[in-house]
């Protein structure tokens, strides 16, 4: 073969493969560009679809409270709203209903959990209750009314005793109080159950309620020197209240036993003990210095499992089937302190008394919540599965 036809072949060659270079360069530029419209696509349809059962969810809920729509018409249904398919789908479970609604659109599925429970005392077997009481120092002051000043007047330990004895009166005047079982507590930087006898007074103590009355009688002095406060440790950590009751409540938990904690407080968290839920799992205080760590330690236990608490970035400790009430004694309620209260107490569950002399009312209007019927409703996302 003569040298220019050499040339030549290998012209033609090297041309064939920048060719074939070209068109598989040109091939990948096409696939990545493919991919990246439909990523996008894929996005905006997994933005489409969850915003479509999203909404659904809500419509379905919003009808179930109002009664506009009967537990029984919670049927799997399918529905298209433009482009997306909703596939809806509830289960009636007597005092909970379960809506899970599925949409389907080009590239996404998303899907959309709705649950709806009807809290009514008649319909449980039993209510445990864990009523937990301020036991610090500052409850030694004699302000419990705005008409009364000087060292004759009543303290708030005064106040308190005479509360929490007219709440056990109240719920043993009501026709089913067989199914109350009250657990009295009492904190400060610590907790301990206040005792009968040198028996606990838990809700399963099998303690009647002229037995729980005589208890707090005799236990609650009108300081806190010389009665059962100073079985614990002065100090405001009323993270330790909340964890003291879920304590003993995870323990007894039924599916037909309600479960109430009420804690009672006078004092703003200036004290936290160890806890391996609520990290950094420290002790400190009763001081200025640990109001930080006693605040968010209270955030922790306050707020459920299923709620998200930024100050600590992890959800509470507190199960959420359990109610959990608040009742502080502030002149000027201290606005932190409040928040955290109406954040992640049981909804509308947070109350003030501005003097101690007020929390025998409160008490009696959070009896009447419990015995009310009340719904909640819980919507979250769920990871779609393949069927």
């Amino acid at each position: 073969m003569s040298k220019k036809l050499q040339n030549g072949a290998i012209t033609a060659i090297f041309l064939a493969v920048v060719a074939l270079v070209l068109t598989l360069i040109l091939a990948a530029t096409q696939s990545q560009l493919l991919l990246s419209i439909r990523r996008s696509q894929s996005a905006a349809d997994i933005l489409i679809a969850t915003y479509g059962a999203e909404s659904e969810v809500n419509d379905i809920m919003a009808k179930l409270s109002g009664g506009y729509l009967a537990d029984a018409d919670i049927a799997r249904t399918t529905k298209n709203i433009g482009d997306t398919t909703l596939t809806i789908e509830g289960e009636d479970q007597g005092e909970t209903q379960i809506v899970t609604v599925t949409a389907s659109r080009g590239y996404a599925v998303g899907k959309v959990q709705g649950i709806r429970r009807v809290l009514s005392v008649e319909e449980v077997d039993d209510v445990e209750l864990v009523l937990t009481l301020d036991c610090t120092s500052s409850m030694d002051a004699r302000d419990a009314s705005a008409s009364c000043t000087g060292s004759s007047c009543p303290t708030r330990f005064n106040a308190l005793e005479e509360a929490a004895i007219n709440f056990v009166n109240n719920i043993e005047r009501q026709e089913d109080a067989d199914k109350f079982k009250l657990g009295v507590a009492i904190f400060g930087k610590s907790s301990a159950w206040l005792q009968s006898n040198g028996r606990d007074i838990t809700p399963e103590s099998g303690m009647s309620f002229s037995e729980i009355r005589t208890a707090i009688e005799a236990g609650i002095n009108t300081v806190r020197r010389g009665g059962q406060c100073e079985r614990v440790l002065d100090g405001t950590s009323i993270g330790t209240a909340y964890r003291h009751g879920h304590n003993y409540l995870v323990t007894t938990k039924n599916p037909d036993t309600k479960q109430i904690e009420i804690v009672i407080t006078d004092g703003e968290p200036n004290s936290r003990t160890t806890d391996s839920a609520c990290p950094p799992s420290i002790a400190c205080g009763p001081n200025s210095a640990c109001e930080p760590a006693a605040k968010n330690y209270l955030r922790c236990t306050l707020a459920d499992n299923l709620t998200f608490v930024p100050e600590i970035s992890q959800n509470g400790a507190r199960d959420p089937e359990v109610d959990a009430y608040a009742v502080t004694i502030f002149d000027r309620p201290p606005t932190d302190v409040v928040t955290i209260f109406r954040n992640y107490a049981t909804e509308d569950g947070y109350f003030n008394a501005s003097r101690a002399s007020e929390l025998t009312n409160i008490l009696e209007g959070i009896l009447d919540k419990i015995l009310e019927d009340r719904s909640t409703v819980t919507i979250k996302r769920v990871i779609p599965t393949l069927e």
